[in-house]
């Protein structure tokens, strides 16, 4: 028996995983988080690989969360209904979100008492701020923010 097929042998499996690879492609799925709190809505806006990110509860904001890669943010209800609509408080001292993102999606949400932190001829909204990226991109492909069935509340620039 010769080197090539002693190696051949011993890492039959390997090769074969190997071949298999380049032939196919893969595909990452996308993924969903749920949060609870805002510890948990950081952490799953941080991560790129998410792209839902459930709301289960009420909660208060500290400071605007960024959002700089496609998502969507909604309520996720445990009983499944688009009745409920989670709120997000920013306690009159924060407020929500940063987008930077080219698309980004809110929905069934309840945003009060948010405040930007921003003061000036620079102010920025009270619940969302959606922040126009410098450089050679153009204004026109900055953002697509869709905001459906969001209840606004209390909120100050």
């Amino acid at each position: 028996m010769t080197f090539g097929e002693i190696m051949f042998t011993k890492f039959k499996s390997l090769f074969l995983a190997l071949a298999l690879l380049t032939v196919l492609p893969l595909t990452l799925k996308a993924a969903d988080a749920a949060a609870s709190t805002e510890a948990e809505l950081a952490t799953a806006l941080a991560d790129n690989t998410v792209t839902t990110v459930n709301i289960e509860d009420d909660f208060t904001v500290t400071a605007p969360h960024a959002i700089s890669h496609e998502v969507t943010i909604k309520s996720n209800p445990p009983d499944g209904s688009t009745v409920t609509q989670y709120t997000l408080s920013g306690g009159n001292g924060s407020s929500f979100f940063d987008i930077t993102s080219p698309t980004a999606k809110i929905d069934n949400l309840t945003l009060k008492e948010g405040k930007s932190t921003v003061v000036g001829q620079n102010s920025r909204g009270g619940a969302i701020n959606i922040n126009v990226v410098t450089g050679p991109v153009t204004p026109t492909a900055i953002s697509t923010i869709t905001v459906s069935n969001v209840t606004f509340e209390d909120n100050r620039a």
